[in-house]
């Protein structure tokens, strides 16, 4: 029986995914962990290979945590993140992105009646851009902590 062996430079490993490794504990408190609410229908995969993607996405996770107040283009960079997640990575806000997304399931017309005829699942739609801010608090604090 032939033995395979192979030598890895664990170095050059570690630099080519440092800023990976520091958003891995980013990514786990933002995609959902014991304290931490998760987005309906998400699991923990879908965001890693999103995140693996995308340097800024991998940028963004890797600073909350850093300090207890948000810096300026987290918010934005993460709300980025999440629509990518829900599949529209063309959007900026998740506000528009629940837009688009009952405005098709209601065939291009919103109105109280055409949601009401239409069985939308809200809980399957990001979060609107104030709920997604507190979670977004809410991961960099248990990160801090």
């Amino acid at each position: 029986m032939e033995t395979k062996k192979r030598l890895l430079n664990i170095t050059e490993l570690s630099e080519h995914y440092v800023n990976k490794c520091d958003a891995l504990l980013g990514l786990h408190a933002f995609a959902g962990c014991d304290v931490t609410s998760t987005f309906k229908g998400i699991s923990k995969v879908k965001p890693l290979k999103k995140m693996l993607q995308s340097p800024t996405f991998c940028h963004a996770l890797s600073q909350l945590g850093n300090s207890w107040t948000l810096p300026p283009g987290l918010v934005i960079g993460l709300e980025k993140f999440v629509c990518a997640l829900f599949g529209k990575p063309i959007f900026d806000s998740v506000d528009d992105v629940r837009h688009f997304m009952l405005k098709v399931k209601c065939d291009g017309e919103i109105s109280k009646e055409a949601l009401e005829k239409t069985n939308v699942d809200f809980s399957k739609m990001p979060p609107n851009s104030a709920s997604l801010e507190q979670h977004i608090r809410r991961a960099n604090y248990i990160i801090k902590v």
